[in-house]
Formats: C-alpha cells, structure tokens, sequence
C-alpha cells in the first residue's frame, strides 16, 4: 500500500502521539498507585503519678539548667495545729441519763470548806444533785465546780437556781451554798448507733478545718506578686483521739485531731510543663499522647527538705493515648495483597483500633500493593 508523505508523517505522528499518552498516562498510574488506610483509633486512658523536684534557689544563667526550674516554688507554712469539737449522732431512741450542768459554789464562811466528791447539792425545786470531783472552797470566795443528778431522767433538766448542801450543819447552809446560772440538761436524750461513716465525716471536718486555718496565714498578695498560683499539701496525723467507737449508742462524742500541715506554693504553668515533660518520655513509642487533662491534674507534697529550700511534689495526670504507625499491628507487609475487605477484618481485631476506612487510587485498583511506600496510613485524632 502506497501512502503519500503527508500521510505517513500523520501516521507517524499518530503512533507517536499514542505512544506517548500511554506512557504518560502508564507513568501517572505508577506514581498515583497507592492505597490510604484512615484509622480512627480507640483511645486508652493513662494516670500517673509523676515525680517534679523543684527548687526555691534562683538558676545561675550560665548553667545548663532546665530555666523551668527558676523559682517554681516558695515555703509558707508549717505547723502543727490542733482542732476538736462535739458532733452530734442521728437518734433513733430516747433514753435516761443523769442531767448535768455547772454551779458556782460560795463560801461566805470565815474558814476554808472542803467538799468530797458525790457530796449532795438540793435545787430549789427539791432535785437531787451531786458533784463531780472533790473541791475545797476558800473563805469568802467561789469556785466552779460540775454537777449531775442524782436520778436518771428529764426531771434533773432545770432553769438556774440555789442549791443548798443538806450534808452541812443547819447554821452553815446559808454561808456555804450554790447557784447557777445555766439550765442543767442531758436527763433525757436521743441517741443512736454510731456508724464507721459518722467517724470518718467528723475526722474529715476537723481535717478541713486545720487545712482552712493553715491557708488563712497564707500572704496571698506575695503570691500574686511572684506569680505563684498553686498549693501543695502535705499533712501527717500526730495526734487523733475520738470519745466514741463504731457501734457504739450515744448521743454525741468529741474528736480531737493534731495535725502537722505543710503548705508549698508554687507557679502551676511551670510545674504542669516539667511533669508533662517527664510523662512524654514515659511513653512507649508505639504510643501517641493526643488528649491531656490541663485543669483538674492534682499535686502534693512527695518530699521536702526547709533548709535546703527544695521540694518534690507529686503530680497526678491523666490522659489518653493512641496508637501510631510505630507499632507493630500497623506493620505494612502484614497487609501485602489484602482486599479492602480482609484489610478492615485484620485491623479491627484489635482493641486499639476503632474503625478503619480505604481509599484505593486508582479506583480500580483492588489489592494492597506489595511496596510499603505506596500504603499511607492517616490517624484521626
């Protein structure tokens, strides 16, 4: 067949043409071949404890020194303080008990009066009462003294009156004799059983009470002005006493605490930043620290040294962690000639894997191609 020159230049041109375009487009799919895995992954909670030595002593600026470490910290108080009160138990039954209460007793007598224990005090009314301990009375002069009824009951609760000691020769019981001026009371009280949760409410608020009146001494206006926004704590119990015992029926009881407190300021930023530094290389490598809890971290005080002026606190975080292509279970070759389908089942087997997603490009394309660089793995976070 003859073709003329413009025809076999056109043919050429042709064949070149489509040459060309095969290679060019042969070359985009090797370059665009390629499979991308979007991972959402199942996040793992994290808590720990991490230790951040602090120190009240200005850097010098030509050491090597973590600048965090500059006056992260100050000493403001450390005391022992003591706190106890009377609590109340819920009653569930009403009982008899002698009343009690306080008289003056008064010698208008020219000589001392002794008066043994038990010695009997006559109200007004004609109630029985007697004194709690043994009292001598010096000549024109009154003393304090309590006392309880002699029987059980709400009738020894009584309005301030006199007393007379019936025990005393007639002619003496109108110089050596009593008053109150206080109700006496108690002949008839609720009670109930006191629980284990009672003591530990009761031991609680004394707690609160000691830390409350620690702080109040705290010079805050010092810390706003040397930018010391965080409180550490450290408390030890030297001395715990309570009137009462789980299971016991009363209608009330006394606690008493003595507490040691030391009380650590420090500039919260700071601190925050050294304990997320030591937390972030704590973390495995196949791991990812995505989500950490800025607001509610808690400190105390892990150890401390006054006269050298440093302290270790105790910084509680929490967070939460995810996997990243390091780990073993996103190993590429694992995945070599999977189908999209195989792939989602192999991937979601594992808890640290929430849901998988594939995009194949070319479209066409229907196999995990067997060269690692043409897998992507994209982590939602």
């Amino acid at each position: 067949m003859f073709f003329s020159p413009q025809k076999k230049i056109i043919i050429i041109f042709r064949n070149l043409t489509i040459v060309l375009t095969t290679l060019i487009i042969v070359t985009l799919l090797i370059n665009y071949y390629r499979v991308v895995i979007i991972l959402t992954p199942q996040p793992e909670a994290i808590e720990k404890d991490i230790i951040v030595t602090l120190s009240n002593e200005e850097e010098n600026e030509q050491t090597n020194a973590d600048p965090l470490n500059n006056k992260t910290i100050q000493f403001l108080f450390e005391e022992t303080i003591e706190q106890n009160k009377e609590f109340s138990v819920p009653g569930s039954k009403e009982i008899k008990q002698p009343a009690t209460g306080t008289v003056t007793l008064i010698n208008d007598y020219f000589r001392d009066q002794t008066l043994v224990k038990t010695t009997r005090l006559l109200s007004a009314e004609g109630i029985l009462f007697r004194l709690k301990e043994r009292v001598t009375i010096p000549a024109h002069q009154k003393v304090q003294i309590q006392i309880y009824a002699d029987q059980h009951g709400e009738q020894g609760n009584i309005l301030p009156t006199s007393f007379i000691i019936p025990g005393l020769w007639e002619g003496l019981q109108d110089k050596i004799y009593a008053i109150s001026d206080q109700p006496t009371s108690g002949g008839l009280v609720q009670v109930g059983m006191v629980k284990q949760n009672n003591l530990d409410k009761a031991k609680q608020e004394l707690e609160d009470k000691i830390l409350q009146i620690a702080q109040e001494n705290i010079p805050r206006q010092d810390l706003i002005k040397q930018d010391l926004d965080g409180l550490a704590i450290r408390k030890t119990i030297q001395d715990f006493s309570s009137s009462a015992k789980a299971d016991d029926e009363v209608g009330k009881f006394t606690m008493k605490l003595k507490m040691r407190v030391l009380l650590v300021a420090f500039n919260r930023q700071k601190v925050f930043n050294l304990a997320l530094n030591n937390l972030k290389k704590q973390i495995p490598a196949n791991k990812t620290l995505f989500d950490i809890d800025q607001q509610n971290w808690q400190t105390s005080v892990y150890y401390f040294d006054l006269i050298k002026q440093q302290a270790s606190l105790k910084v509680y975080l929490t967070g939460q962690l995810i996997i990243n292509d390091k780990d073993k279970i996103l190993n590429k070759e694992n995945l070599f000639g999977f189908d999209k389908e195989k792939t989602k089942t192999y991937l979601e087997q594992y808890p640290e894997i929430e849901q998988v997603k594939i995009k194949f490009y070319p479209f066409f394309i229907k196999k995990i191609p067997e060269q690692s660089k043409r897998i992507i793995y994209k982590i939602l976070i």
